[in-house]
C-alpha cells in the first residue's frame, strides 16, 4: 500500500459566485483481479469564494456530538481525518460493482457487489460489498447574505464542476475511467463519471489467471481435458441496454455561467428555511470498467487519481 503523502491540490475558484469544492487523491494497490485492488485514499475539501453579496459555506453534517460548525468554505485534509475518524468510516476502496445502476436512480448500498471468486458466475453467488468498500459522507451547504448575515431561503444550488482524472504524477495504468461519483439532494440522485459511458456489467473474466476465461463443463467441473463453455459473471444478458450501468457527465447537469448568475443545467437542489441543502456524496470504483480494453487491471498498482468537485449558487440580485 502506498501511503505518502500527496500534496497536490485542486483549487477551484468561482469567480463572481458562491462555490464550495472538494478534491480526492487516491493511490490503488492489489493483486492483478479487478476485485482485489485497494486505495487508500487522502481526501480533502479545498475551495475559494469571491462573491459580492453571499457565500456559500460548507460543513460536514453534524453527528450526535454537534460535532461540525458553520463558518467555512473550506475543508481541509485534516478536517476530512476528523470527520472519519468520528464516524468510524473507511479510507481504502476495493473494486466493487453497482451493477445495473441507473444515472438517475438512489444509491443503495445493499445491492453492491464485490470479491466474485472464479467459477462463482451470478450475482447472488457473490458477496456483498461491504461498507468499507467505498467512501460516503454527508455535507450541508448553507448559502448566506453577506450584508445581512442571515440564511438565503428557496435558492437553486447546483454542481458546477466535476473533474476526474488520472494524477499528473502517476506512473501507473489509468483508472480514471472506472471512478463512480454519486449524488444525492432531495429527490435528486445522480451517478456520474469522466466519460459518461455505458458498462456492461456482466460478461467474461479469468478470475484463476490461467490466461483463459473462465469455463466449465457440463458437469459444473474445469479439467483441462474437458470440453468447457466460458462464463458469463454478473448480469447474463448484459449486451441488454437494460442491462448496463448509465452514468451523467457534468455537461449533462452544470449550469451556464454568465457573470456569476446561473442558468440552465439541471438543478441539484433548494436551499431550505434555513438556508440549507443536505448533500450526500459517495464515490466508489466501479470493477466492470473496461481499461485497455480489459477487465481485469494489470498495470494499476499505485495508480492515482484526482476528482474535483465545486458547488455553486447564483450571486444576489
Amino acid at each position: 500500500m502506498n501511503t505518502r503523502k500527496f500534496n497536490k491540490k485542486n483549487i477551484l475558484v468561482a469567480t463572481l459566485m458562491s462555490g464550495v469544492g472538494i478534491s480526492l487523491v487516491g493511490s490503488i494497490a492489489g493483486t492483478f483481479a479487478w476485485y482485489q485492488y485497494s486505495t487508500r485514499a487522502i481526501l480533502s475539501y479545498v475551495g475559494q469564494t469571491d462573491v459580492k453579496t453571499a457565500q456559500l459555506e460548507v460543513k460536514f453534517k453534524d453527528d450526535a456530538t454537534h460535532t461540525y460548525n458553520w463558518g467555512k468554505t473550506t475543508l481541509g485534509q485534516a478536517d476530512f481525518a476528523t470527520y472519519l475518524a468520528n464516524n468510524a468510516n473507511n479510507t481504502n476502496l476495493l473494486p466493487i460493482t453497482a451493477g445495473k445502476l441507473q444515472k438517475n436512480a438512489a444509491f443503495d448500498a445493499s445491492a453492491l457487489k464485490g470479491h466474485p471468486v472464479a467459477f462463482y458466475d451470478t450475482y447472488d453467488k457473490w458477496a456483498d460489498a461491504a461498507a468499507t468498500d467505498y467512501i460516503q459522507f454527508d455535507i450541508q451547504l448553507r448559502y448566506l447574505d453577506n450584508k445581512t448575515g442571515e440564511p438565503i431561503a428557496n435558492t437553486d444550488i447546483w454542481l458546477s464542476d466535476l473533474l476526474i482524472q488520472n494524477d499528473t504524477s502517476n506512473g501507473h495504468q489509468d483508472v480514471s475511467d472506472a471512478i463512480r461519483v454519486h449524488v444525492s439532494a432531495g429527490t435528486t440522485n445522480w451517478l456520474m463519471s469522466k466519460t459518461g459511458a455505458n458498462t456492461k456489467v456482466g460478461g467474461n473474466l479469468d478470475l484463476n489467471n490461467d490466461g483463459e476465461a473462465d469455463a466449465l463443463s457440463a458437469r459444473g467441473s474445469a479439467y483441462e481435458f474437458e470440453n468447457k463453455t466460458a462464463l458469463i459473471y454478473g448480469e447474463q444478458d448484459y449486451d441488454l441496454e437494460a442491462n448496463q450501468q448509465t452514468c451523467y457527465t457534468i455537461n449533462n447537469v452544470k449550469p451556464t455561467d454568465n457573470k456569476g448568475t446561473l442558468t440552465g443545467g439541471e438543478v441539484l437542489g433548494t436551499t431550505d428555511t434555513n438556508g440549507i441543502l443536505d448533500v450526500t456524496v459517495t464515490f466508489f470504483l466501479e470493477g466492470w470498467t473496461i481499461l485497455n480494453g480489459k477487465t481485469v487491471w494489470e498495470d494499476a498498482i499505485g495508480a492515482k487519481f484526482d476528482i474535483g468537485m465545486t458547488f455553486a449558487a447564483s450571486i444576489l440580485e
